[in-house]
């Protein structure tokens, strides 16, 4: 317990505890004192002895030096408050400074003051608006009329920034390929939220696969998968792991999701350029039972690693994507792949530099393959591809061709007599086959009906066909009819965007008044020169369930507006 002495406060006590002398601050204040009385000016009327009288004139005088003074100091203070310099001493300087609208005061709430907008006299309140900046010289105050006008306007700009964002945010959606209608659902809109504030969240809990995969995607948009956030996708039990931009994880982050997840049984890596070899070996040893793997741009895993992955685990395999691995992945890899992987069902191969004729040559030894995609260049020989298709076409649900010079009739041909069960196909991308040749394709096919077909980039003009698109002879014609008899009952989607002998009549005779569509939901009819008003109206028509219709030649297409009767120009 501290001890008091009585005889000193207890704020002397704390001041002295505290190395401060009262003492001290008590002589300071006394001698300041002192210093401003010295420093006063003498009145005329104190210096006069007691005795002394003083007269009527002399007291006016010693008055007005008082005054004067007096307004000396004031315009001192004036010119110091108003940032006016020493040689500003007129009486017009200290009013402009006055009259400043930077050093003017607010009015108190009470007070009467004057609308800088419509001038109307009006008491100040403590909700009293303020004139927006640079509308008035020297701002001011609102009166409650003007203020709902001013704030009205406001509004409506704040509504209108918000609905040109909101527009922006749509035709982001429509090229992504999603589509809402009325209001998001209660999971979409959690969803979103928890992908704004990821960096506050900890654990996402037990979620479904698919809201997981929602929720990655939406990440990866936005590129916010990295080192911290991947943590919350990694679970013991977990099945499948999808990141779709890798870009920002290092090598020890690919090592911990196989270290936390061994028993994955899908994973999707993309732009997975950090996936090296030290991280294919600890795959390969770490692993359990894979069944699908996509990796996109692991350009840095050579062949004996990918040699020893497909030893190890090719048994296993039931879907293997591939893409943009570069230098590796050399025929002798391919050799090795098609030996384990027996029970393969889907191979998408796409971007890799050593896929020529003999490593399409192994690729026949498939017995079950059931799903096909590959990208080939131009020096790939048809007779390779004819010997791939009677090998396994019987079984074939889908079956992608993309980027292929060398593609002719006697491919197509091949794909009639030996594809009887495909539901996809995509031959896009052939520049040496003419738009009118698919007509031996689909003349006669013994297949119930394509649900995706894909015929884009074919821009090969027939011998008299004119550059406009209009065709003398009926091969193009005959093709695109063909193509919409035969599977336009089951299509849900079409893309024929850059073919560009695709004239006005073959697209009338195809959707026809009395043609219906009921599965067709996607079309891209992209830089199809012959597409106008009529083309799309037609379309619309004969489709009850189109959601996209994707049109991007303006010269002959005018904005539509749907009414009653169909979707007519403006």
């Amino acid at each position: 317990m501290r001890y008091v002495d009585r005889e000193q406060s207890a704020l002397t006590d704390f001041l002295a505890q505290h190395n401060i002398s009262a003492r001290q601050i008590r002589l300071d204040y006394e001698a300041r004192q002192r210093a401003a009385q010295e420093q006063l000016p003498t009145d005329p009327v104190a210096a006069t002895s007691p005795g002394q009288e003083v007269g009527q004139d002399q007291l006016q005088n010693s008055r007005a030096g008082s005054r004067r003074s007096l307004g000396k100091r004031s315009k001192k203070f004036k010119r110091r408050r108003f940032g006016l310099s020493p040689e500003d001493t007129g009486d017009d300087d200290l009013a402009q400074g006055h009259r400043s609208p930077i050093k003017q005061a607010r009015p108190m709430p009470g007070q009467i003051d004057n609308c800088v907008e419509c001038g109307v006299r009006f008491t100040v309140t403590p909700y009293s608006r303020a004139a927006p900046e640079g509308s008035h010289e020297g701002g001011g105050l609102l009166c409650a009329k003007c203020a709902r006008n001013i704030l009205g306007r406001k509004k409506s700009t704040d509504q209108h920034t918000v609905n040109r964002e909101k527009r922006r945010q749509i035709q982001s959606n429509l090229l992504d390929g999603q589509s809402s209608r009325g209001a998001k659902s209660l999971l979409q809109l959690c969803i979103e939220k928890v992908a704004k504030h990821i960096d506050q969240i900890d654990d996402f809990g037990d979620q479904p696969p698919q809201v997981l995969d929602k929720l990655s995607r939406i990440l990866s948009k936005s590129r916010a998968i990295d080192s911290t956030t991947i943590q919350l996708f990694l679970k013991p039990d977990l099945d499948a792991v999808s990141i779709y931009d890798c870009g920002k994880l290092e090598v020890d982050d690919y090592k911990r999701i196989f270290a936390i997840a061994p028993a994955i049984g899908s994973l999707t890596l993309l732009n997975a350029s950090q996936f090296q070899n030290d991280v294919m070996d600890y795959f390969t040893q770490r692993i359990k039972s894979l069944r699908k793997l996509h990796l996109h741009s692991a350009n840095l895993i050579d062949d004996n690693r990918w040699q020893s992955f497909f030893v190890r685990h090719g048994y296993s395999l039931e879907s293997l994507r591939l893409e943009f691995l570069d230098e590796f992945f050399t025929l002798d890899t391919i050799k090795v792949m098609v030996k384990h992987c027996s029970r393969l069902k889907s191979l998408r191969l796409e971007h890799l530099n050593h896929f020529k004729d003999d490593a399409v040559q192994e690729l026949a030894k498939f017995t079950k393959l059931e799903h096909l995609t590959v990208r080939l260049g131009a020096d790939v020989d048809p007779q390779t591809l004819i010997m791939l298709i009677e090998a396994f076409g019987w079984n074939l649900r889908t079956l992608a061709i993309k980027d292929c010079a060398s593609l002719d009739r006697s491919i197509l041909t091949a794909i009639r007599t030996n594809c009887p069960r495909i539901t996809r196909l995509n031959l896009s991308g052939a520049e040496s086959l003419p738009f009118s040749a698919f007509s031996i394709l689909f003349n006669g096919w013994k297949n119930p009906g394509l649900t995706k077909l894909d015929l884009s980039s074919v821009r090969t003009l027939d011998l008299g066909e004119q550059s406009d698109g209009d065709a003398e002879f009926t091969g193009t014609h005959d093709a695109l009819t063909a193509l919409m008899a035969h599977s336009g009952k089951r299509l849900e989607k079409l893309d024929l965007h850059s073919s560009r002998p695709i004239s006005h009549e073959d697209l009338c005779s195809a959707f026809t008044e009395g043609n219906t569509y009921s599965y067709l939901k996607n079309i891209d009819l992209s830089f199809v020169q012959a597409v106008d008003d009529f083309v799309v109206g037609s379309i619309v028509r004969c489709c009850p369930k189109l959601e996209f219709l994707t049109v991007s030649f303006p010269t002959l297409f005018q904005r539509p507006t749907l009414n009653s009767k169909g979707w007519k120009p403006n």
